[in-house]
């Protein structure tokens, strides 16, 4: 039974898996994640208002995936998002998650990541002068 696809094994008819499936499903919740994977690209376009559902939530958030809005390219693209704030935000809350980029670089992956090179030079350059 491929349970979250919900699809049952050739021959079977759901009916006589439906129990097996929920007992399957409700098993499983002992493996379920404890912290929440936040893309913020979705976040934006759903729902908008980032710091403060950073704030609310962050005690739950583990894992933080970015993208600029609308095109999904990096973050130093134009765009809606103010990255520099954002990253800057999870630094004074203590964030110690994971950050993924899940973006389409406007030209190779190399140049993609350039973005990367101003954030390092901004951050190490401030905890040097704290």
């Amino acid at each position: 039974i491929h349970i979250m696809a919900g699809r049952v094994p050739a021959g079977l008819d759901r009916g006589s898996v439906e129990k097996e499936m929920e007992e399957t499903f409700v098993e499983n919740l002992r493996y379920a994640a404890d912290v929440l994977n936040q893309d913020v690209f979705h976040w934006q376009i759903m729902d908008g208002n980032l710091t403060e559902n950073v704030k609310k939530y962050f005690p739950l958030i583990g894992h933080i995936q970015i993208a600029q809005v609308p095109h999904r390219h990096e973050p130093d693209s134009p765009g809606e998002l103010n990255f520099p704030y954002l990253f800057d935000l999870l630094e004074e809350l203590g964030y110690q998650g994971y950050v993924g980029c899940e973006y389409k670089p406007r030209g190779d992956t190399l140049a993609g990541l350039s973005w990367l090179q101003e954030y390092y030079k901004r951050h190490v350059k401030q905890s040097k002068s704290n």
